[in-house]
C-alpha cells in the first residue's frame, strides 16, 4: 500500500485513549498511534485520570514531542474508568473528525498501516459502519502463552448481540453513528460492547484477518480475574448488569437476543452459587428468574401464581420451580429450560 505524504488540512480521524496507572505501557501505546502512516491528518486524544505512578509525566513528555498530534486532558481528580471513558468519548464526538479509533492505555497497535487500511475500507464501503481486526492477546502471567483474540469476517448487529467478538483496541467507526454518548449507557458497567451495537444500527462490521493490535490481559483489568477462562461471580454479575441496561434499547429482534443473554448469565450465576452451596443467593437469583417469567415464556399468563409467590427452598416452592421449568421447555426457550433442569434437580435433593 502506498501512503501519500500530503496531509489534508482538516483532521479526519481522532483516536480515543484513556489511561490510569499505565506507567509500564502508556509510552508504547502512544508511540503505536504516532507511528501510523496515513494520507490524512489524525489526532490522539488522551484522558489521563490522575495516575499515582509515572503515567502523567510520560504523557506530558510525549505531548511535548508531538504537540500537534496529541491533545492531552489531565484530570485534577480521579474520575474512575467509566467517567473518564465517557469524558473522552464526548471529546471525540465533539470533534469534526469523520472517524474514531480506540486504543486503551495498556494496549497498543502493531500495524503502522492500521488506520489507513481501515479508513480506506470504510471509504469504499458505505454499508459498513465500523471495522476492526484480530488482535494478539498477551497475559501478564508468563505461564500463559499469547493467543489470538477476535473473529475475522463480515458481521451484522444480531451477531454482535449474541457475543462480543471485537477486540476493542482494533475498532474504528464512523463518528456519524453516534453524535452524543447515550445517557442510559452510563448505567452499564461495560461501555464498549453496547457502543458497538449502537454503531451497528447504521451498517455492518468488517473484522480483518490481520492482527493489528495487542491487548494485554492483566490482574488489574475488568476481566483480570478471568484470565484462565473461568466463570466467577464478578464477571457474571458484570454481564448481567450490562444486559439488564441494554436489553430494551434496540429493535425487538436484537432486544430478544440480549434478553436471552441476560437470562443465560443468570442461570450461570445460579449454577455457580449451587456449586459453592450458597443457597440464599440461589433463592435470590431464582426469585429474579421467576419475575422474568414474562420475558422467558410465551405462556407467561399461566405462570402468574409462581411469579407472585415468595421463593423459599421448601418443597412447595420447588414444585413451582419445576412447573416453571416445564413451561420453559414447552416454549421457545427450550435450550434455556434444559440448563435450568439441572438446577431444579439439585435443589430437589436439598
Amino acid at each position: 500500500m502506498t501512503v501519500k505524504s500530503n496531509l489534508q488540512s482538516e483532521i479526519k480521524l481522532v483516536v480515543w485513549m484513556v489511561t490510569y496507572n499505565h506507567e509500564a505501557y502508556i509510552e508504547q501505546a502512544i508511540e503505536s498511534v504516532m507511528m501510523q502512516e496515513t494520507d490524512f491528518k489524525y489526532q490522539l486524544l488522551i484522558g489521563e485520570d490522575c495516575s499515582t505512578d509515572g503515567t502523567r509525566v510520560i504523557c506530558q513528555k510525549l505531548k511535548a514531542k508531538y504537540p500537534a498530534k496529541i491533545e492531552l486532558y489531565l484530570h485534577e481528580n480521579n474520575r474512575g474508568a467509566n467517567s473518564n471513558g465517557v469524558f473522552m468519548y464526548e471529546k471525540c464526538f465533539q470533534s469534526d473528525a469523520k472517524y474514531i479509533a480506540l486504543c486503551e492505555g495498556d494496549d497498543y497497535w502493531t500495524d503502522p498501516l492500521k488506520l489507513q487500511k481501515q479508513v480506506d475500507f470504510l471509504e469504499a464501503n458505505e454499508d459498513f459502519s465500523m471495522c476492526g481486526s484480530l488482535a494478539t492477546r498477551s497475559y501478564d502471567n508468563p505461564a500463559i502463552p499469547n493467543d489470538v483474540e477476535g473473529e475475522a469476517g463480515i458481521f451484522e448487529q444480531k451477531d454482535l448481540a449474541r457475543r462480543n467478538f471485537i477486540p476493542t483496541a482494533t475498532v474504528l467507526f464512523r463518528s456519524s453513528c453516534i453524535t452524543d454518548y447515550p445517557k442510559w449507557l452510563l448505567k452499564s458497567p461495560i461501555g464498549d460492547w453496547p457502543l458497538f451495537l449502537i454503531c451497528l444500527n447504521h451498517g455492518k462490521i468488517k473484522i480483518f484477518e490481520e492482527q493489528m493490535a495487542l491487548r494485554r490481559v492483566n490482574a488489574g483489568g475488568i476481566w483480570g480475574a478471568n484470565i484462565n477462562g473461568l466463570n466467577n461471580d464478578k464477571n457474571i454479575l458484570t454481564l448481567i448488569s450490562m444486559f439488564d441496561v441494554i436489553r430494551d434499547k434496540f429493535n425487538p429482534d436484537i432486544n430478544g437476543i440480549l434478553n436471552d443473554n441476560y437470562l443465560k448469565q443468570l442461570i450461570k450465576l445460579i449454577e455457580l452459587h449451587l456449586k459453592n452451596h450458597r443457597f440464599d443467593e440461589v433463592a435470590q437469583c431464582l426469585q429474579v428468574l421467576l419475575n422474568e417469567g414474562r420475558n422467558i415464556s410465551e405462556e407467561s399468563e399461566n405462570m402468574s401464581t409462581a411469579i407472585t409467590k415468595k421463593l423459599t427452598l421448601q418443597e412447595q416452592e420447588i414444585n413451582n420451580l419445576k412447573m416453571l421449568n416445564k413451561q420453559l421447555i414447552n416454549s421457545n426457550s427450550y435450550k434455556l429450560g434444559r440448563q435450568i433442569t439441572g438446577v431444579f434437580s439439585f435443589l430437589k435433593k436439598k
